[in-house]
């Protein structure tokens, strides 16, 4: 069984109507792995569940995650998730993306809804990195226009050398 410890919301903002963006400070936590592609558990409301990391832990302990609203875990979430609050959450695990199979490859990305949490923190890998890969393409999907999360890094990513398309079922969706 997984050993929860205390986590500090020292920020939080919608990204989307649905998908509400929570960064944590992993009190006394050692240093943490920067492995896009991790895990950690957060519990709240007598329930427990899985949140995939949304960037690259900081040397500082910060954690950024995505939470899509919904569920009861979700929702209790989401409503305790104030700055200054705590939260009970385990250490980042899990072994991560297998990113040196990439390396001096062209890379393609896909994620769907709220699965570019754990594709965010991939790309934050890619641009540090940046000359050990060869051409990246994100294939990023959504219902509609307004629900593309991270919207105000698209640009950003582009600028690093990531390609970003995005896919939309809507009939009316406009890419740009």
């Amino acid at each position: 069984s997984p050993v929860f410890t205390p986590a500090e919301v020292i920020d939080s903002w919608d990204e989307t109507a649905l998908l509400r963006g929570v960064a944590l400070r992993l009190v006394a936590a050692p240093p943490l792995p920067r492995q896009p592609g991790q895990v950690l558990k957060l519990r709240a409301a007598g329930a427990e569940g899985f949140f995939a990391l949304a960037n690259l832990p900081g040397a500082d302990g910060r954690v950024e995650l995505l939470i899509k609203r919904g569920t009861p875990l979700s929702d209790a979430l989401i409503a305790t998730a104030e700055r200054g609050a705590r939260l009970e959450a385990t250490l980042p695990f899990g072994d991560g993306f297998a990113i040196d199979k990439a390396r001096d490859l062209d890379v393609l990305l896909f994620a769907a809804g709220s699965g570019i949490a754990p594709t965010r923190a991939l790309i934050q890998h890619f641009a540090a990195a940046r000359s050990q890969f060869r051409r990246i393409t994100l294939f990023y999907g959504q219902r509609e226009q307004s629900e593309f999360a991270y919207s105000a890094e698209h640009l950003e990513w582009e600028r690093a050398g990531v390609r970003v398309v995005l896919c939309s079922t809507s009939p009316t969706f406009r890419e740009g």
